[in-house]
């Protein structure tokens, strides 16, 4: 067989590869975006003047498709900042095979009162366990990801 066509087929074979590489992370990324996300009596939270804040965030709703997500979701701030149902809708981001951070432009829709910028970027760290909410000159969360609380409502759910 020719050279030329050999490099083409291996070519195309790593395409392929790294195609459904990234499409495996993102998928892992989606899914551990699901759950409860906390700050507590910590230094971001002094620095916002708040004592926690609690984010749940559900699966991609079913009308959801596989380049844009929606996810209904919880959000509670305390010293009554906020407690209202959220909307998040999003365009999948690009997940690197290294699991580095998922980074995703979101439109957050709130069911009350506007809390923080409509249009964010959302920042996940699966290695760090982080989520952070922010936009250009601003971080409006800063948030931890708490497995127990998540397991125990996805245990639930399963039941």
């Amino acid at each position: 067989m020719n050279t030329r066509i050999w490099i083409a087929v291996v070519c195309v074979i790593l395409i392929v590869l790294l195609y459904c590489s990234a499409t495996y992370h993102q998928s892992t990324y989606e899914q551990y975006m699901t759950g409860y996300w906390v700050a507590s009596n910590d230094e971001f939270c002094d620095s916002a003047g708040v004592t926690s804040i609690l984010l749940y965030l559900n699966n991609p709703n079913t009308q959801s498709s596989l380049l844009k997500q929606s996810r209904d979701g919880y959000l509670i701030i305390t010293d009554d900042v906020c407690n209202q149902p959220i909307t998040i809708t999003y365009k999948r981001g690009w997940a690197n095979p290294s699991l580095s951070k998922y980074h995703v432009y979101a439109d957050i829709t709130f069911s009350c009162e506007d809390v923080m910028d409509s249009r964010v970027e959302i920042c996940v760290d699966m290695m760090a366990g982080q989520m952070i909410i922010k936009n250009d000159t601003e971080t409006f969360a800063k948030l931890y990801k708490q497995h127990e609380i998540t397991q125990l409502t996805n245990d639930d759910v399963t039941r």
